[in-house]
């Protein structure tokens, strides 16, 4: 699979948005979110995995918040993460 550059955007702070249909997959998909401050979305019908590249944030989910740590970068360790189930509210906070 090849996406040009520039071409999977969604929005300025989605720089990167593949759905399963466009990358010829059957059930997952990327989303790439870049933000400061903090950013809310609805999972619709859709399972999510908050896995931050750099940095941490603050992930609430239908109320529940959880910390995520996060790391200096993608070749700095292994980072954590947060399950999001479908039909679920989200507000992600810049850490």
């Amino acid at each position: 699979m090849y996406i040009p550059a520039g071409t999977a955007t969604a929005a300025p702070e989605q720089p990167v948005v593949i759905t399963p249909e466009r990358a010829g997959w059957t059930y997952c998909g990327l989303r790439i979110v870049e933000f400061t401050g903090s950013f809310s979305l609805t999972t619709a019908g859709e399972e999510m995995l908050v896995v931050p590249l750099s940095g941490g944030c603050e992930v609430t989910c239908d109320g529940v918040t959880m910390e995520l740590t996060g790391r200096d970068d993608v070749f700095a360790r292994v980072t954590d993460f947060a399950y999001l189930p479908i039909q679920a509210e989200v507000t992600l906070r810049a850490a």
